[in-house]
């Protein structure tokens, strides 16, 4: 399996799009004076259709569809896959949602920043086999995170679930991917979205801090390599939030980004 950093921000150009539309049109009709009403025509509503597909980032807005019954099995991934991850080589994988950095790769999961699910209610569930397994293997979809982070995220969109870390970069992502697929976007989707990026001053995927030089067998009084609560209690640290270096050898159950609160 092989690794790569891949950062992708693209906007929709809906001028050579309205521009496009316009001469299509016009070039469909017969008559001088035909062609002068729809070129009225045009001229008067294509700002009003530019504005609309504008507000909703280039994406049709409609309420999520299950056109057909959605499986797992709908989805397979293709061979070789090739995941879309941060890698720091001195110190291992980065996770993008969490910020925290993982030695050890069975730490973490394949994760759809648009899952399956998701892409399925908003359009794919009528597309065919190749579509699909052309979205379920597409590594600008892919990335990998710690498998609690990946269960609690799970199938919800961006409504309903934001990383605390490279918000701007995944909401512009998960738009990116849509675009690509064709798939729709609801109503509570892009307020969420418009939220997040009306106040992004990039899109860029942020990475890590140099890690600080932490020394594990101070906090772990019985050696077996992790941290416990009252291990941590006793370093005058009663709650442990991810930022913190010894926040990886915690056990952070509800993945909330801290431990012992």
């Amino acid at each position: 399996m092989s690794y790569k950093v891949n950062v992708v921000a693209t906007d929709v150009d809906l001028t050579t799009a309205s521009r496009d539309l316009l001469i299509a049109i016009i070039a469909r009709q017969q008559g001088v004076i035909e062609r002068l009403f729809v070129l009225f025509a045009i001229l008067i509503f294509a700002p009003i259709f530019a504005l609309a597909q504008q507000s909703s980032f280039g994406l049709e807005l409609a309420p999520e569809n299950r056109c057909s019954d959605y499986d797992r099995a709908l989805y397979p991934y293709r061979q070789p896959l090739v995941l879309t991850v941060a890698f720091d080589h001195r110190s291992g994988s980065y996770d993008i949602y969490t910020g925290e950095v993982f030695t050890q790769d069975v730490d973490l999961t394949i994760e759809h920043i648009v899952s399956l699910a998701e892409a399925h209610d908003s359009g794919l569930c009528a597309a065919g086999p190749e579509t699909r397994q052309r979205f379920a293997s597409d590594p600008l979809n892919l990335t990998l995170t710690p498998r609690r982070i990946n269960s609690g995220k799970s199938d919800r969109d961006l409504a309903d679930w934001l990383p605390r870390y490279n918000r701007c970069w995944y909401v512009n992502r998960s738009l990116e991917i849509r675009r690509k697929y064709g798939l729709t976007i609801d109503e509570r989707e892009l307020a969420a979205a418009d939220e997040v990026l009306s106040n992004c001053s990039s899109l860029a995927l942020t990475l890590p801090p140099p890690p600080v030089p932490f020394d594990l067998s101070i906090w772990d009084s019985d050696g077996n390599g992790r941290i416990t609560c009252p291990e941590a209690k006793e370093q005058g640290v009663p709650v442990v939030p991810f930022e913190h270096p010894a926040y990886p050898y915690m056990d952070d159950r509800d993945g909330d980004g801290k431990v012992c609160e």
